[in-house]
């Protein structure tokens, strides 16, 4: 086992991040440094949770949620939200009677044209 496996995280990370920004040359904490480092970390602890929340749909507002289950919670969020939006755009084109156009000048109504097609699309978006 090697000395850093048997330290103690809190020490490690002190010493490999935090002993730079605020131990002096003398080897004594910097209180001014201290008070800056504390007041940017209560600013993310302000800001983080509005994030969280927003891009989550509201299941995650806890600054040290792991980022894993920050990243699949918005992915399943944006996911339902695509999924939603699709269904009202399906669901309105196959309410109204949009007319498709040919290179002919020719035209139809997209309604029965794409009826069979959107039967479908909303089974699968609904499923």
């Amino acid at each position: 086992m090697t000395e850093d496996t048997e330290r103690d995280p809190v020490d490690l990370v002190f010493d490999d991040f935090w002993k730079e920004i605020l131990v002096d040359d003398q080897g004594d904490i910097d209180l001014d440094q201290v008070k800056k480092e504390l007041f940017d970390f209560w600013q993310v602890m302000q800001e983080v949770p509005k994030v969280y929340c927003h891009i989550t749909g509201n299941q995650v507002s806890k600054v040290l949620t792991k980022a894993e289950v920050v990243i699949s919670l918005a992915d399943d969020s944006y996911a339902k939200c695509a999924k939603d939006n699709a269904l009202d755009v399906v669901k309105t084109i196959s309410e109204e009677e949009p007319m498709i156009y040919f290179m002919d000048g020719s035209q139809m109504t997209a309604k029965e044209a794409w009826k069979t097609c959107l039967k479908y699309v909303i089974e699968k978006l609904e499923a």
